[in-house]
């Protein structure tokens, strides 16, 4: 029986700067675990992405994937909730990138797709451990693309200005947001798509309904969730509009910021 909820982000969070997590982190994942956390990853990661970390910690309740645009109960190992981006959407941006001398990533549940791998994909495929799929599109293939990551020019703002203007001067593109990753990528999914709106999804389960929850983030895509509950924690490494949405900050992701944010919660701050 669940007694409290902790939903936590990966990403130079709870993993450090080399995707890595601590023993000291575990170690507050397992004294979260038998203190009876629903312990929820809410990550922007795919599903491969996560298998590394699943194996590293305590049995974990649900993942919040893609920020949020997958979410799957792993009781049951169903998903809950899905929402793709438009195809044409994704077609746009490719076209886009292939005009401009630009590239872009489409991230499905467990594969992406790339025109031809460079330095940054090869990189992307070993931190998150997805398969890939050269020279394929979504629109080619059965699986739905959740979000399309964009790089290539050094002036990321004018980046994201571009891409914006390409999916606006676009036919029959519907709804989408755009934003930028801690990690230099220009990111765009469906409109509405977000780990607090993923994270609303589960707790709406009778089960989970009334538990306290707690939430730990770094980026801009954690903004949201941070602003869910009084019992949340950026890390010192997060982003200015993070550390504003957090009740709390803690250490960075390179020293235990996770684990101090955790055993806070649970030597004190419960009520």
């Amino acid at each position: 029986m669940y007694r409290w909820i902790l939903a936590i982000d990966l990403d130079r969070c709870l993993l450090d700067r080399r995707g890595e997590l601590s023993e000291a982190n575990r170690l507050a994942l397992s004294r979260a675990f038998s203190s009876g956390a629903a312990i929820v990853l809410a990550t922007g990661r795919m599903n491969v992405g996560v298998k590394r970390v699943l194996a590293e910690v305590p049995p974990v309740a649900a993942l919040v994937l893609l920020n949020g645009a997958l979410v799957i109960d792993q009781v049951t190992h169903q998903v809950i909730f899905e929402q793709a981006l438009d195809p044409n959407s994704a077609k746009a941006i490719y076209s886009w990138c292939s005009k401009n001398d630009c590239r872009a990533v489409l991230c499905g549940k467990d594969s992406v797709s790339f025109v031809e791998i460079d330095n940054v994909i090869a990189e992307y495929l070993a931190r998150t451990g997805a398969e890939a799929g050269i020279g394929r599109a979504p629109w080619m293939t059965d699986w739905p693309c959740y979000k399309a990551l964009v790089y290539g020019l050094s002036d990321s703002l004018k980046l994201e200005a571009h891409v914006a203007s390409a999916l606006r001067s676009a036919e029959e593109c519907s709804s989408y947001s755009i934003g930028m990753t801690g990690f230099g990528y220009v990111e765009v999914q469906a409109l509405g798509v977000g780990k607090d709106r993923g994270l609303g999804i589960l707790l709406s389960e009778a089960t989970l309904r009334t538990l306290p929850l707690v939430t730990v983030g770094d980026g801009e895509r954690d903004v949201g969730m941070l602003r869910m509950t009084r019992h949340s924690y950026a890390v010192a490494n997060a982003s200015p509009d993070a550390m504003d949405a957090a009740e709390h900050v803690v250490d960075d992701c390179d020293h235990n910021g996770a684990a101090m944010a955790i055993m806070h919660f649970l030597d004190g701050s419960r009520s």
